[in-house]
């Protein structure tokens, strides 16, 4: 094995591997998420097919992302053509955090939470049925009920995401999005837990002295961020991971049998509807383009 792939992805990592392939990439990409560089890759490959974009550097997080954009900067120093590229989690950054974000068109903020948002789509989800139902399209898509899911676990989670993201706002250092989404999905349904929502504001209250009920005002004013920001569409807010669990459990439990997570995670991802995406792409060929004219200049 070569010296390149014993490299481990740690944030330090990540800076030595830029620093020792950054040469021979035309185009350098940082993403937060560890060990998914092969996710990026292929839904890369469907957004832009004709652009090489060489090295995928993982960070392992937006703080250590942000480290990394002050190190190396828009481009790589030894190579001016060769654009550094960094695509992070719109998270909650712009419901409290605007003011903030990175002002830099080579630093991109995702407009959902994150990239699993992007690959949650009907098509997608009924054609992986039809290989579990043995059935046609047509008739998969009505036992799926993909909009269904889609509108009750948005409605249900709504609340949830509007609670962390005041967390995210007011009180930090409570853990929030990263709990397990089992706190609250029921993994026989993909719905929410009786009584899981309840319990989580019972515990906050007894446990960190944060009443909800108090704070109501804070949230409405975080709901009504969310819609200037998102217009009707809330699920741009609740976590594309949450979603995906959310979505296989529910699969599940209509009969999508003798699948497992990761891979229905992996045909979503090569099944994407990557006109959604299409902001992104956009970016990046703008970037590539005004790159090309700071070189001729």
């Amino acid at each position: 094995m070569s010296d390149v792939q014993n490299l481990e992805y740690s944030d330090e990592a990540s800076a030595t591997r830029y620093v020792f392939l950054k040469g021979g990439q035309k185009i350098n990409i940082f993403i937060e998420d560890k060990n998914k560089e092969y996710q990026y890759e292929a839904i890369f490959n469907q957004l832009l097919p004709d652009i090489d974009f060489g090295a995928i550097f993982s960070s392992g997080g937006k703080s250590a992302m942000e480290r990394l954009f002050y190190e190396f900067g828009t481009f790589d120093p030894d190579n001016p053509s060769h654009p550094n590229i960094y695509i992070v989690d719109g998270d909650f950054d712009r419901i409290i955090s605007s003011e903030n974000m990175i002002k830099s068109s080579n630093y991109i903020y995702l407009k959902a939470y994150n990239i699993e948002n992007y690959l949650i789509d009907e098509k997608a989800c009924v054609r992986f049925a039809c290989g579990k139902f043995r059935k046609r399209e047509c008739e998969t898509k009505n036992i799926v009920s993909f909009n269904t899911w889609e509108e009750q676990i948005t409605r249900q989670a709504k609340k949830l995401f509007l609670v962390y993201c005041y967390l995210k706002a007011y009180h930090p250092n409570i853990k929030n999005v990263n709990t397990s989404h089992f706190l609250f999905l029921d993994a026989e349904t993909g719905f929410e837990r009786d009584g899981a929502f309840e319990n989580y504001t019972c515990m906050l209250k007894t446990q960190h002295q944060i009443n909800l009920e108090e704070d109501k005002e804070k949230i409405d004013d975080i709901e009504e961020k969310c819609k200037i920001v998102y217009g009707d569409d809330f699920s741009c807010l609740i976590c594309g991971k949450f979603l995906i669990s959310s979505l296989f459990s529910y699969l599940t439990s209509i009969g999508v049998n003798k699948a497992n997570k990761q891979e229905f995670e992996w045909w979503l991802i090569n099944n994407i509807n990557i006109s959604k995406l299409s902001y992104l792409a956009d970016s990046i060929k703008d970037i590539i383009t005004n790159t090309e004219k700071d070189k001729v200049s």
